[in-house]
């Protein structure tokens, strides 16, 4: 991956895994509680008084995937049309590719960490803001997704 090309698409490749992950390992489990707790009600029976917080769990890792999918799309999609393009360099240096990974990794940890509950947990709290309304979401997606480019930019100008 020592071209831009190459970057971007490691860097939505990324990102695709993380979202495939939430989707399997956070949503998926979280959704069975809460609709195990649904079929208790219905027969009769008691809520289960994890499914709310489930339910929460699920949303936040929801709501993270729509984040990720706007700068996913921008990696994946501009792989040809926007990075391949001699607006930036052919051949990466080592420092300015090994900056790109670390500003990367730092970034989407911080956000997918929040997600899942760490440092603050999945009750309401400001670190959450963004993701109590699709607004929220969609526009931290947007600011995310310029926030890489303007990161490629100044990296990787030719």
């Amino acid at each position: 991956f020592s071209t831009v090309q190459g970057t971007a698409i490691a860097g939505g490749g990324i990102l695709g895994i993380i979202m495939f992950s939430n989707v399997w390992l956070v949503i998926w489990p979280a959704q069975q509680i809460a609709i195990g707790s649904a079929n208790t009600v219905a027969d009769g029976g008691e809520a289960d008084p994890g499914a709310p917080a489930a339910a929460r769990r699920a949303a936040l890792a929801s709501r993270t995937n729509t984040l990720f999918s706007i700068p996913m799309l921008l990696f994946m999609g501009g792989t040809s049309h926007l990075f391949g393009s001699s607006h930036f360099a052919g051949d990466l240096a080592n420092d300015a590719l090994a900056a790109w990974w670390v500003i990367f990794a730092v970034i989407v940890a911080a956000i997918e960490l929040n997600a899942l509950g760490w440092p603050f947990g999945h009750a309401p709290h400001w670190s959450k803001a963004p993701y109590d309304t699709i607004r929220g979401v969609l526009i931290s997606g947007f600011v995310l997704t310029v926030v890489f480019y303007v990161v490629f930019e100044i990296l990787f100008q030719a």
